[in-house]
């Protein structure tokens, strides 16, 4: 049933403002409404297709290494001082920060006037892992 789990591309496609999904299994197109039916019946695919956003944040490169910089100082980093290591401007610093907070990968705390970030990575370390679990244990999967 599933071809090759690898063969499962997620595109993003513009269709009149809102984003549409679509999935490519084999060589076909389907959309996600077609496809929705599809995953619910696959563990592996269910599981693959609820890490999708954690994988597309960590995907890009300026969060990646926001992420390392976080790594890299315990204490936690401010934006100011984020903006400092990196090229990028403060609203970009914080757009940034807050997808990677919506995600549970980094938490802040008030301190003073700023916000100081840390990383917090272990639960989405645990989906992963979880993912890896089921793709492993999933005949289907060559």
């Amino acid at each position: 049933m599933i071809l090759n789990f690898i063969t499962l591309i997620l595109h993003k496609k513009q269709n009149g403002g809102n984003i549409l999904c679509m999935f490519k299994i084999g060589g076909v197109e389907m959309e996600t409404k077609k496809m929705e039916k599809f995953i619910q019946q696959n563990p592996a695919l269910a599981e693959f297709h609820q890490i999708i956003p954690l994988l597309d944040t960590l995907a890009d490169e300026r969060r990646q290494q926001i992420m390392i910089l976080l790594i890299a100082n315990e204490q936690g980093l401010t934006v100011r001082e984020l903006t400092d290591k990196m090229d990028l401007s403060q609203p970009a610093i914080s757009h940034h920060l807050k997808q990677l907070k919506d995600l549970n990968l980094v938490v802040s705390k008030k301190q003073g006037t700023s916000n100081v970030y840390k990383i917090t990575i272990k639960q989405a370390l645990n989906q992963v892992q979880h993912l890896i679990n089921t793709l492993r244990n999933d005949d289907m999967i060559q």
